[in-house]
């Protein structure tokens, strides 16, 4: 991307975009209904940042469960499967813990659902 206009300059597609073999003729990114996940996670965090809260602030990472407005409910996983209770910002960020991320995502301003 042109960081000043916004602009695509580029894209990595698959690996032969033209092969009806290997499902190649698929564009990831215009086409997948897949969520940003840890791409996001940097923005998140610095939202938060911004907010208040420090590298040190612990947060829960405990279950949670999120309605969304015509699907189903939202409810993120850590990538072990497990939870890890209080986590510091710092470690969240560093062990790339989804359910800490999201209950972080309201700092951004934007309310869920």
């Amino acid at each position: 991307m042109d960081p000043a206009t916004g602009q695509v300059l580029a894209m990595v597609g698959s690996r032969d975009y033209l092969s009806t073999k290997t499902d190649g003729n698929f564009n990831v990114v215009t086409q997948a209904l897949r969520q940003p996940g840890s791409a996001i996670k940097p923005i998140t965090y610095l939202a938060a940042l911004r907010k208040g809260y420090t590298a040190a602030t612990m947060v829960m990472d405990t279950p949670v469960t999120l309605p969304v407005i015509g699907q189903k409910d939202y409810s993120p996983q850590n990538y072990t499967g497990k939870f890890n209770g209080p986590m510091s910002i710092r470690n969240a960020l560093g062990n790339s813990i989804n359910t800490v991320a999201v209950k972080l995502w309201p700092t951004w301003g934007w309310k869920i659902c």
